[in-house]
């Protein structure tokens, strides 16, 4: 009964450490389009309109 019990921990920790690499997965597809997002605003803020269309 208690290996049982050990088991279902097992296998909670397993799908927690599944949840935090598909997040962390996630996250880094997610990263380059919102640094893109960033820069962009970035530059349309700071420089003049005929340097971002040139």
């Amino acid at each position: 009964m208690g290996r049982d019990r050990w088991h279902v921990a097992q296998s909670q920790q397993e799908d927690a450490d599944m949840m935090r690499v598909i997040l962390w997965n996630l996250f880094l597809f997610l990263l380059p389009f919102v640094l893109t997002g960033l820069w962009a605003m970035w530059v349309r803020r700071t420089s003049p309109r005929e340097a971002v269309f040139a």
